[in-house]
């Protein structure tokens, strides 16, 4: 089977996809201080900020990494049907995963103009720099 680089529309679509279900799941968050003082917009005392906090960024951070390693791909890869795979064809591993979540965040963010991210237009593989660092590739998984 010849392998179908993913490339950069797709894999925004697959982003916005996860940004929405994001969303979705991190809502209820941010209603916890309401339900726990009955204010909607409460001075929280900083044990509870803190473990608001971490609960959502403990949310964002997970999302991605477990998802990438135990299905190769985020729920708006699935539904794209893309998937993230390691260009030697061996597993993914759960430092593969959280290096290319790091090299993500770090490199594809506004204060770099998003040239992590944009790399996967230029790129012969598709590969932006998170892909570079974790050693994958994102292919199609559904025939074009």
């Amino acid at each position: 089977m010849v392998k179908i680089y993913a490339g950069f529309l797709i894999r925004l679509v697959a982003k916005i996809i996860d940004w929405l279900i994001l969303f979705i799941i991190l809502s209820p968050v941010y209603l916890i201080p309401f339900l726990i003082t009955g204010n909607p917009a409460p001075e929280n005392p900083p044990i509870l900020s803190m473990i608001y906090m971490a609960a959502w960024f403990a949310i964002l951070i997970l999302y991605d990494i477990i998802f990438i390693k135990k299905y190769n791909a985020t729920p708006g890869k699935m539904i794209m049907g893309i998937k993230v795979v390691k260009a030697d064809k061996s597993k993914i591993t759960w430092g593969n995963a959280i290096l290319r979540w790091l090299i993500y965040k770090l490199g594809s963010g506004w204060w770099v103009l998003f040239l992590g991210a944009l790399w996967i237009i230029w790129d012969k593989k598709k590969q932006g720099w998170h892909d570079k660092a974790a050693k994958t590739i994102v292919i199609c998984t559904k025939k074009i």
